[in-house]
């Protein structure tokens, strides 16, 4: 008798166990936030990190898309800005870029329309 509850204790301990790794696995995909649907999308490999960057017209968010281990969070900081600059051809507005190791978003500052044209326009000369 006393077997059996053991048992029973340990697959009642442990049923959640399969929900909590789908969560966790579920955790690492690179999924937009509710801001940045309808945004561009794009991927940058900076120092070995791989990002998939969203952005719309006045932000960014960069999502670290490998297994690695991470350096100090400043450099995966430095690291998300420079995939975020990369990808979306505008520059992070000082004092926004916030995240961890895994995540950053950032509020932009891009050029205007005619201003992209025209350097388009130039770099194709």
């Amino acid at each position: 008798m006393f077997a059996n509850q053991a048992r029973q204790f340990d697959v009642a301990r442990y049923h959640h166990l399969g929900a909590l790794i789908l969560v966790i696995g579920l955790g690492g995909c690179a999924y937009n936030s509710m801001g940045m649907y309808g945004g561009e999308v794009g991927r940058a490999d900076v120092d070995g990190s791989k990002y998939s960057v969203r952005y719309t017209a006045d932000r960014a968010e960069a999502t670290r898309t490998n297994m690695q281990m991470p350096a100090g969070k400043l450099i995966m900081l430095g690291r998300a800005q420079q995939a975020i600059e990369e990808v979306s051809g505008c520059s992070v507005r000082p004092g926004t870029l916030v995240g961890d190791f895994s995540f950053a978003k950032a509020a932009l500052e891009c050029p205007p329309a005619e201003e992209t044209a025209d350097a388009s326009a130039q770099t194709a000369q």
